[in-house]
């Protein structure tokens, strides 16, 4: 299919270590380039995804819709907050944390996608 609708709420999640996932669109890949994945990340307060030894390959791109963060890619650190958005090549490593008291909410988006769900 060529073109694919999430509706608000429908799509697939899961939840690991206190970070939820709920999967939006995703695209696959094309002769024209890679696929892309969105997700809606929820990242309970004092909780983390991601990894300090190893990133893979690809970009992603956050949006923060509520609370307060940071993301630490590679040796710097970005503090965020809502309506700041971030974008990097994620063969760096990197970890977002919550250091907010309330949950972190953000849209998340991957290319090439990595099978989050799939995973769980």
């Amino acid at each position: 299919r060529k073109v694919r609708v999430v509706r608000g709420g429908q799509g697939s999640r899961a939840t690991q270590g206190g970070v939820s996932y709920e999967q939006l669109a995703r695209a696959q890949a094309a002769a024209d380039g890679p696929g892309i994945a969105a997700y809606r990340l929820t990242v309970s307060a004092g909780s983390q995804k991601g990894n300090r030894e190893h990133g893979h390959p690809g970009r992603e791109l956050g949006i923060i819709l509520a609370g307060q963060g940071e993301l630490e890619v590679g040796h710097e650190v970005w503090q965020l907050g809502t309506g700041d958005s971030i974008a990097f090549p994620s063969e760096l490593p990197h970890v977002l944390r919550n250091t907010g008291t309330d949950e972190l909410e953000a849209y998340w988006i991957v290319t090439p996608p990595r099978g989050i769900l799939e995973s769980y």
